[in-house]
């Protein structure tokens, strides 16, 4: 009796669809990275240091501002600060989803039929070079 061996095969088209999935999610973690980066955080930083100033104004010449307002005003600025920062280091996951997109189109070469890994390779490489971009810019 001849017995049979199973040989495993790999197919790309999995190792396709996550690299080209990674790839699309590093892209929209960018952007969202960006728009926490500059329209929130900006102002943010901007309002501290306004509710900063006042309240060093208000110590130094004692003007008669509410201090109960500007107390709240001081502690809704810090829990501010804190949601975005909150915000901006968990929008920083498009480190590693770029870096693994690159790793699936790659495997995806090893597989069966190769061009997957053809369709695969460009939007990993344009994620995972963004990625590298933003980390320098860091």
């Amino acid at each position: 009796m001849e017995e049979k061996t199973k040989e495993l095969k790999l197919q790309s088209f999995s190792f396709m669809v996550v690299a080209l999935f990674l790839a699309v999610t590093t892209h929209c973690l960018l952007l969202f990275y960006g728009t926490v980066h500059w329209r929130i955080a900006g102002p943010s930083a901007h309002l501290t240091s306004m509710v900063l100033e006042l309240q060093m104004k208000s110590s130094e010449q004692q003007t008669p501002y509410d201090t109960k307002l500007l107390d709240e005003m001081t502690k809704e600025t810090k829990d501010l600060a804190t949601g975005t920062s909150l915000l901006m280091r968990n929008t920083a996951a498009y480190r590693y989803t770029g870096w693994a997109s690159l790793v699936f189109a790659i495997v995806a070469f090893f597989g069966k039929p190769r061009w997957a890994g053809w369709i695969a390779l460009p939007p990993a490489l344009y994620a995972a070079f963004l990625t590298e971009i933003m980390m320098m810019l860091r």
